[in-house]
């Protein structure tokens, strides 16, 4: 457990693989508020400049469903951040706990891809989506993302090209093609898309996409492999949900949903099916799936102007 002076650390309320959120009572305020405490392995000049963007990034943010940071606190060589309070867990241990059924799943899908989509509308990319970064509140269901480490106010940007596969090795399974700057052309908001097309697919399947622990594999695997569909796994997938999964892990991003919001539509439909008839019967996928305005990237470094 930890200490800060000023807050009275109640409880731990999650315990993910980087970070801890602890439930604390501000003295000064006589509020309930939490503490957020990375944990990451890093040296402290990154760990620091990360815990600061992820700071910065999230209070900009005004869609109800980003975990909101209220203020930092240094303390002992480390970084505090003071939370909204929050009660809940990680999907991770939701998905792990709760045993849920293919509907428990959807519904829950259909909540993200929402709260994605409010992060997009904002021109924010996060660039970290992964079942410890998505929060469930203990009432409701509701969704909380957590995790702007690595995220861009950009609508598009141009990742490093020489990035080693070792530096990004940190939930590298659910990075797509194109985050491991292997590809040469810029990231927008459907590279969430493709994470939370790996997110679901260990959902629904137990498994994640491609089964390897080597960085460098895996990301081979991102850019070259398919996976294994996931109603071939498993009967119990339907294969109109299995579709929509194998849409969002589209090696391209121009053949992958186009937008969270388009993804939510089309499991709305499948939960609405599910609820009204207990099957999901084929229908067109992508109806209302609006592509975003991608802007030219940042990093075309004012080459243009200064050519004329």
């Amino acid at each position: 457990m930890i200490t800060l002076p000023g807050y009275r650390i109640v409880d731990t309320v999650i315990e993910a693989d980087t970070w801890d959120l602890y439930k604390a009572f501000s003295m000064q305020d006589k509020a309930i508020v939490c503490i957020k405490k990375d944990t990451k392995s890093t040296n402290y000049a990154q760990r620091k400049a990360e815990v600061l963007h992820d700071f910065y990034m999230a209070k900009q943010l005004t869609s109800n469903y980003v975990l909101k940071p209220l203020q930092r606190k240094n303390h002992g060589g480390d970084i505090y951040i003071v939370m909204e309070p929050f009660s809940g867990r990680t999907l991770m241990d939701w998905y792990e706990n709760s045993k849920p059924t293919v509907k428990d799943l959807i519904a829950i899908a259909l909540r993200i891809a929402h709260a994605l989509g409010t992060i997009h509308q904002e021109r924010v990319i996060h660039k970290s989506i992964h079942p410890q970064n998505i929060l469930i509140a203990s009432q409701g269901n509701g969704i909380k993302i957590t995790g702007f480490y690595q995220s861009t106010t950009l609508s598009s940007e141009l990742p490093h090209p020489n990035v080693s596969p070792y530096q990004i090795k940190d939930h590298i399974a659910y990075m797509s093609p194109e985050q491991t700057g292997k590809m040469n052309r810029s990231l927008d908001y459907r590279t969430d898309l493709y994470a939370l097309g790996v997110v679901l697919y260990e959902m629904l399947t137990g498994d994640l996409p491609f089964q390897t622990d080597h960085p460098a594999e895996m990301i081979h695997a991102h850019l070259t492999k398919l996976p294994i569909d996931p109603s071939s796994i498993t009967t119990k997938i339907p294969v109109m949900l299995s579709t929509i999964i194998m849409k969002l892990l589209e090696k391209m991003p121009e053949t992958r949903y186009q937008s969270a919001f388009g993804l939510k539509e089309d499991l709305a439909i499948c939960l609405n099916q599910l609820n009204q008839t207990g099957t999901i019967v084929p229908f067109i996928l992508q109806q209302k799936d609006k592509a975003s305005v991608y802007e030219r990237p940042s990093e075309l470094f004012g080459r243009e102007e200064a050519s004329k």
